[in-house]
């Protein structure tokens, strides 16, 4: 009886000794995790006795805030449909999204330790605060950006080469996120797909636009030297496939950086394949193709190739130019333009500067991080000589006149198989010093040159206001340390 007894004791003990250790797993572990899944329903509970904190720019205008009316409070999104996709949602019903979502915790403030202040309001009867995240972006720029797409579905992202800070970051089309609730059905119905974040999850073939990187890979390995030439006469035959110039134009004779200012095909096929599969792929991914980038918001990897197997000369050559299998986001464009823009050197991307409390004290900070040096210094310089040949002698002439800076850039015509070319444009400016580092996606849009480049002129032009964008981004070159 005794024994019996005894077991049953230390099968109590041990079924008690796992509950403990599974709550406490859960309740500590994992709370954070807990605490901000979108199915937790509790976080709503506590929220109208927060006074939500705001997401603001970096010039500290407000993007987000609450209003709090009586013991009930609003949210209010500024600019709604071009912060969007940044700023997310914050629904009972559908949970959050975006930087509501995950800077949940910082904004609801309902983690943090209750200071003085709080027990002042607490007093009076004022709801406890949350905390304010500054972001690293430009409100006119978002506003800019978004006019300028228009009704058209693409996206804009915006750049500071060296920091890494995202000053635009824009998709279209968008939503309200202040009526999510009233507006889900139709959002989900429509055929545009609104909810979906096209600057960091939409994946497209970059067509010329990627000449670039395939330029700066080339003036890194030195496979092509600078000053070899090739004659374009419209299509060059590989095997069973035929590279076409577009609409079968022929250059002549250029060399590379007229090859890239042209946006010769041909040319581009050739230097791919004198790289050869191997260099090409590993110097693509040090770009981050194929590389899991971190990011405050969801961000889709692109990638050079979908196959496993060793990539065949056909698809080398059309991978040259940005056509075959390559596909990217626009936040990849941007920061690989930028990594070109800033000597070379990749940096992680960067949306939030730092969090606040509501009285200003800073409660933690977000410094610019590199990660890796991918071409050096003069291979980043050699092609923004040639990407500066694009906007004076090339498919971009005239389109950036009366700046006051010039402007690199790189059009892009990307074909795919669902319909009209996607149009692209990429740049950095000043092409001699630069400070911002833009690229423009507009769906089925055609021609880069006609569709997407003006996008980026007024988006520089919005930029270029108070002394060539000096209020938003400071001209200084820092050293940082390359993580490995």
């Amino acid at each position: 009886m005794q024994q019996n007894l005894a077991r049953v004791a230390y099968a109590l003990l041990t079924l008690f000794g796992v509950q403990v250790l599974g709550l406490t797993y859960w309740q500590i572990a994992r709370s954070n995790e807990l605490w901000s899944s979108p199915g937790n329903r509790r976080p709503a509970l506590f929220e109208n006795r927060v006074a939500r904190g705001g997401l603001y720019d970096r010039n500290g205008e407000p993007i987000a805030r609450s209003k709090v009316i009586g013991s009930k409070q609003k949210r209010e999104t500024h600019d709604p449909l071009a912060n969007a996709h940044v700023v997310g949602y914050l629904s009972a019903k559908y949970g959050r999204a975006g930087l509501e979502g995950k800077y949940d915790a910082e904004l609801s403030g309902l983690r943090r330790a209750w200071t003085w202040q709080d027990m002042q309001d607490w007093l009076v009867g004022e709801p406890r605060r949350g905390n304010d995240v500054f972001l690293t972006l430009d409100r006119r720029l978002q506003v800019a950006a978004f006019k300028a797409l228009g009704k058209r579905r693409g996206a804009v992202v915006a750049v500071a080469p060296a920091t890494g800070e995202v000053l635009a970051l824009v998709s279209a089309p968008s939503y309200d996120p202040d009526r999510l609730d009233a507006d889900w059905k139709r959002l989900n119905a429509d055929a545009n797909k609104p909810l979906v974040a096209r600057a960091t999850q939409g994946l497209y073939p970059p067509g010329s636009a990627f000449k670039a990187v395939t330029y700066a890979v080339n003036a890194e390995r030195g496979a092509v030297p600078l000053g070899t030439t090739y004659e374009c006469n419209g299509t060059l035959q590989l095997d069973k496939y035929v590279v076409h110039e577009s609409e079968g134009h022929a250059h002549g004779r250029v060399d590379l950086p007229r090859a890239l200012a042209k946006s010769c095909n041909l040319a581009f096929a050739q230097i791919a394949m004198s790289l050869g599969a191997t260099e090409f792929e590993r110097s693509a991914h040090h770009f981050g193709l194929g590389e899991r980038i971190a990011f405050d918001l969801p961000l889709t990897t692109s990638f050079l190739r979908q196959e496993r197997n060793v990539m065949t000369r056909n698809q080398l050559a059309q991978s040259g130019f940005g056509q075959g299998q390559v596909t990217v986001t626009p936040m990849q464009m941007a920061l690989a333009i930028g990594t070109i823009a800033n000597g070379g050197v990749l940096m992680e991307p960067q949306l939030v500067r730092e969090v606040r409390t509501y009285e200003g004290k800073a409660l933690r900070r977000f410094p610019p991080r590199a990660v890796r040096q991918v071409i050096k210094p003069e291979a980043a310089q050699s092609t923004l000589d040639a990407m500066a040949l694009t906007t004076t002698v090339g498919t971009a002439a005239g389109m950036f006149d009366r700046l006051p800076f010039t402007v690199g850039g790189k059009t892009g015509t990307a074909q795919n198989p669902h319909g009209r070319p996607h149009a692209w444009f990429v740049c950095v400016a000043p092409a001699n010093a630069p400070k911002i580092a833009v690229a423009v996606l507009i769906e089925n849009a055609g021609y880069g040159a006609r569709a997407a480049a003006p996008v980026a002129r007024r988006m520089l032009e919005e930029w270029s206001v108070g002394g060539a964008g000096t209020r938003h981004v400071q001209q200084i070159r820092r050293t940082f340390s390359v993580a490995e």
